[in-house]
């Protein structure tokens, strides 16, 4: 009995770890670099709560002497380096669950895939790799106490459905990418890069922008960008309404697998501080990015968002856009006040 009990879970045991990827989940939460056999957008179930419980075990340690610590190196913070490399393959199925959830955001709700170029599908299916890089256990940044204050994102090629010949690089930390103290904390990048195998050209990159809230104890070295004028705002157009319902981050999580708790309820996202569940940002900025495109839009072209507010949903905001030498302002307001901000060019 004893024994045919045992050989089941093994055999259940088995099953799951193959099916999750655990080896390659745990190089890429313990090794400086770590090469993905499979791409991001094909975590199981099982890998997410994987990396959920090595964020929790992560968060833990924080309270203890067993820690990775923060090092001042001059004005900045000396960041590990880590590097996480995965294929990347967009199927036709991903293509319509980006499409879906676009369209519950956005005021024009026949959203079509002859519109999703330059689009934010790239971003999204990259973001297991930026959860990973935060993750790590090498990494003094702790996840849940790290939130994007905003993102670059660079168009540079074209981007099909089915792709199979392209290859996704992260990279966080190191002599170029250090830490830098802000105001409320550390800010530092994550640079993801998309390249296709075949011409080894990149196609996308994006630059996440994270900040961790820190002690006030040391000086501020550096600030961010300042926030929308209020007169200049003034000045921008109505361009439409963004609809945010309450149920938003359910579109959105198919591709990106960003299962943080304040995305998942709102008693969850109290716990952190939050006064309600919380919007994905880069579903919100995917959508401004569809109602900006015309038919006539380029590659080459570069969105930048910054996250001023944290969007409780269900929100309603509007849309206003200002065009200036070439470069489209806009801002995401509501009662007057710009939760999301930026420009395309």
């Amino acid at each position: 009995m004893w024994i045919l009990l045992f050989t089941a879970a093994t055999i259940i045991t088995w099953r799951v770890f193959h099916r999750s990827h655990f080896s390659h989940l745990y190089k890429a939460l313990t090794k400086p670099t770590c090469d993905l056999n499979f791409t991001p957008t094909k975590l199981s179930g099982t890998d997410v709560v994987t990396i959920f419980m090595a964020i929790i075990i992560k968060s833990i340690m924080s309270v203890s002497f067993w820690r990775t610590k923060l090092e001042r190196n001059g004005d900045d913070f000396k960041l590990p380096r880590i590097t996480i490399t995965a294929p990347l393959e967009l199927s036709s199925e991903d293509a319509r669950q980006y499409e879906q959830a676009v369209a519950t955001i956005c005021s024009q709700k026949d959203v079509s895939s002859t519109k999703l170029v330059p689009s934010l599908i790239l971003a999204a299916a990259t973001t297991p790799l930026m959860i990973l890089t935060l993750a790590h256990f090498s990494s003094p940044i702790l996840p849940l106490g790290s939130v994007n204050t905003r993102n670059r994102f660079d168009f540079i090629g074209p981007v099909k459905n089915n792709l199979s010949k392209t290859r996704a690089i992260a990279t966080f930390g190191g002599p170029n990418q250090k830490g830098r103290r802000t105001k409320r904390g550390i800010e530092f990048d994550i640079i993801v890069e998309v390249y296709d195998t075949t011409s080894e050209k990149m196609i996308f990159r994006q630059i996440i922008t994270v900040m961790q809230t820190l002690s006030k104890s040391p000086p501020p070295l550096s600030e961010q960008p300042t926030s929308t004028d209020k007169n200049e705002s003034t000045k921008f157009s109505s361009l439409g309404i963004l609809e945010v319902p309450f149920s938003a981050p359910s579109s959105w999580w198919p591709l990106c697998k960003d299962y943080n708790p304040i995305h998942i309820s709102a008693f969850s996202a109290r716990l952190f501080g939050f006064p309600g569940r919380i919007a994905h940002g880069n579903h919100v900025a995917a959508a401004i990015l569809y109602e900006l495109l015309d038919d006539n839009v380029a590659y080459s072209s570069c969105l930048e968002v910054s996250f001023r507010r944290p969007m409780v949903l269900p929100i309603r905001l509007e849309l206003r856009c200002m065009k200036e030498a070439g470069t489209v302002k806009f801002a995401a307001i509501q009662k007057e006040k710009v939760y999301v901000e930026g420009s395309f060019k």
